[in-house]
C-alpha cells in the first residue's frame, strides 16, 4: 500500500504515546512526523503541509484547539 509523500503529523507531549502512534502509522506505510508541543506543531505544518493531524488537546505550552486555530 502506498501512501501520500505528504507526513502525517501526530503531535503530543507524552512519550510512550508519540512512539505508539508513529510505530502504528510507519507500519501502516505512512511517513510520520512529530511534535512534542504546539510550537513545534505549527513549525512543523508550515512546509510540507501534513496529510493528517493527530493532536492531543492539552498540550504544554498551548491548547491543541488553539494549534487548530493557527
Amino acid at each position: 500500500m502506498t501512501t501520500s509523500a505528504r507526513p502525517v503529523l501526530v503531535v503530543d507531549d507524552e512519550p510512550l504515546i508519540l512512539r505508539a502512534l508513529s510505530a502504528s502509522l510507519g507500519a501502516a506505510g505512512y511517513h510520520v512526523a512529530t511534535a512534542i508541543d504546539g510550537a513545534s506543531a505549527l513549525e512543523m505544518a508550515a512546509l510540507p503541509h501534513p496529510a493528517a493531524v493527530v493532536l492531543d488537546l492539552r498540550l504544554p505550552d498551548m491548547d491543541g484547539v488553539d494549534v487548530c486555530r493557527r
